[in-house]
């Protein structure tokens, strides 16, 4: 069953430093319920009017930006990291092959000496 709320909140300026406004919107069940999901459809914030008819107000204050060289020396710091593991696993499928090859072209009896006992030690 749908469950629709309306709220009003009036937000003052306290004084003249106090530009910044948060409204926090949580959603949780009642204490009370039987079931413990609760799902939020849809939200709708408006600012209201003053009595003048004026919406406008103080401008935001934006986060400030990281500096371009910070992303540039992160994107730099990747590329060597993407570079040497390539290099480092070049290597070693290269290194596999060449033993593998090694092994197949040894013949079994190349590296194996038999010596004979001589008969006068016995």
């Amino acid at each position: 069953m749908p469950f629709y709320k309306d709220y009003v909140v009036k937000i003052q300026k306290k004084g003249v430093q106090d530009n910044n406004h948060v409204v926090s919107i949580d959603l949780h069940p009642d204490t009370g319920a039987t079931s413990d999901d609760a799902i939020l459809n849809g939200v709708e914030v408006f600012k209201l009017s003053n009595p003048d008819g004026n919406l406008a107000g103080p401008s935001q204050m934006l986060p400030s930006l990281p500096a371009a060289s910070t992303t540039k020396e992160s994107k730099t710091k990747k590329t060597i990291f993407i570079a040497i593991g390539s290099g480092v696993g070049v290597l070693v499928v290269l290194t596999l092959v060449c033993c593998m090859v090694l092994l197949k072209l040894r013949k079994p009896g190349h590296y194996v000496y038999y010596y004979q006992l001589s008969k006068c030690c016995c």
